[in-house]
């Protein structure tokens, strides 16, 4: 083979190009610490590399979907926190009602403070979060969810959605709980169920103090707690008895009955009829008598004691200290229902489930009762009184305990999304992780590499330009 000075000189420069432009990309990859400067470079890794970084990517977002859902929840428990225990001094407030040794001042005082409670109960049902969005209007953000006051009453003006935010690929968190749902729709416990009489009652039969006998049967998710007592034109079997069928919510009979109403017999053979619960102490008058009931009731327990006196005052003889017992109807799986008056044929008397009431209204119906305050001097309107405030202060707690309820939901909702987060970050960590082995370089076998074709190229140069000197030119003299 014969070799010119060409072929040496451009397999020397060929050689040295060679060695440096492995030194350069060396040096690239120590510099940024990457092996793969190009996707030539791997090819295979290339493509997993950019798979993982998609995937990264969008773990990101969901962790900070996840903040954001953790920061509004923590704002709405905050704002429930807050709202429970000012429900709290006022129940506290609203039990001092029921002393009856306060004074006109001590009521005034107390009416006082539930109405600043009231305004600031409706100050945290209205609250926002940082961005201007109200908290309980459900998914219309930007509307006041509470409008009104104690006097002419408090209406929801949100809707009842709940916002949402996607936290991971399959799971979307509710960030939100409606006020409907919240303040609005408290359950009512201060009865066990509704009773009433259906629209077009031509009779004057009443239904009232609504019982569970047996609690168990009452609230078993079997029982619908619905259902229409009818009374019907069939004869019973004795007068003045009237014959009545209960039906389902479906319509279908379960059972029927006798209602006898519980007149009181009067020294003229006449009847009293009343029309409700007596009211110990009142007196109930017809043309020739007054029948006054005891205050308070020598009878036994679930009766009346009663006195019937002529017009002149004078108690009738054989007619003192009698009893009255309201009458009852026995419903299905252990409810009953008290009755009075004369139903007509047709008429029909509806049980329903107890109901929901609102925190506004309940506060409203103390403050009311704070301002007018329970009379002494009258005792029906006493006793009214004392009624209306035990409904009062159950529902409170009712609407005490809906508050926690929702709280726990929400921090259900918080120790989720904690949860997703710390499953997130490890995510992140096990991307990097993956990323780290597809794309960055070992520096200790770089390093090694680049200080051998350093020294490969300091040979190269040092061989071309020893080999660059034979020439015959340098022997002639």
């Amino acid at each position: 083979m014969r070799v010119s000075t060409s072929m040496i000189f451009d397999g020397g420069v060929s050689t040295m190009q060679k060695r440096t432009t492995e030194m350069i990309r060396l040096q690239q990859q120590l510099s940024t610490n990457r092996r793969m400067i190009t996707p030539s470079d791997d090819p295979v890794a290339a493509a997993q590399a950019l798979e993982v970084t998609q995937a990264s990517n969008v773990n990101q977002l969901y962790m900070k979907n996840q903040s954001a859902a953790g920061d509004a929840l923590a704002l709405g428990e905050s704002q429930l926190s807050d709202a429970g225990t000012l429900l709290q001094s006022l129940y506290q407030r609203i039990i001092q009602l029921g002393d009856g040794a306060l004074s006109g001042a001590d009521r005034t005082n107390i009416a006082t403070d539930l109405r600043a409670g009231f305004k600031q109960l409706m100050g945290y049902a209205n609250q926002t979060d940082g961005l201007g969005n109200y908290i309980f209007s459900g998914y219309r953000g930007d509307t006041i969810p509470f409008a009104g006051d104690v006097d002419n009453g408090v209406t929801y003006q949100g809707d009842s959605g709940h916002r949402e935010l996607q936290v991971s690929a399959s799971r979307s968190l509710q960030i939100s709980e409606s006020g409907l749902d919240v303040f609005m729709r408290v359950p009512n416990k201060s009865v066990p169920f509704q009773a009433g009489a259906a629209a077009g009652n031509a009779g004057t039969g009443v239904v009232y103090t609504p019982t569970v006998t047996d609690p168990a049967q009452w609230n078993a998710s079997s029982n619908t707690q619905i259902y229409n007592v009818v009374f019907d034109n069939t004869p019973p079997a004795t007068a003045p008895a009237i014959k009545y069928t209960i039906n389902d919510y479906q319509g279908n009979a379960v059972s029927t009955g006798t209602y006898t109403p519980p007149d009181i017999a009067l020294p003229d053979a006449t009847q009293l009829t009343l029309t409700g619960i007596p009211a110990p102490g009142s007196t109930y008058s017809t043309s020739n008598y007054n029948v006054v009931f005891d205050n308070p009731s020598i009878a036994p327990k679930g009766s009346y004691s009663y006195t019937i006196f002529n017009k002149q005052g004078v108690a009738v003889s054989g007619f003192q200290n009698l009893n009255y017992t309201p009458a009852s109807i026995a419903l299905p799986n252990g409810g009953q229902v008290s009755m009075a008056g004369t139903p007509n044929v047709g008429d029909t008397f509806n049980i329903r489930p107890a109901g929901t009431t609102d925190v506004f209204a309940m506060l409203s119906q103390a403050i009311k009762l704070a301002e007018t305050p329970n009379s002494a001097n009258d005792p029906n309107v006493s006793a009214q009184w004392q009624v209306q405030l035990g409904y009062t202060i159950t529902n409170i707690q009712s609407s005490m305990d809906n508050l926690l309820k929702y709280r726990a939901n929400i921090g259900s909702r918080m120790e989720e999304s904690d949860a997703l987060n710390s499953a997130g970050s490890a995510r992140s960590i096990e991307y990097s992780s993956t990323l780290s082995r597809l794309q960055d370089v070992d520096m200790t076998k770089a390093i090694s590499d680049l200080t051998k074709t350093q020294t490969t190229l300091q040979a190269a140069q040092l061989s071309f330009s020893k080999v660059t000197q034979l020439s015959l030119f340098d022997y002639l003299r």
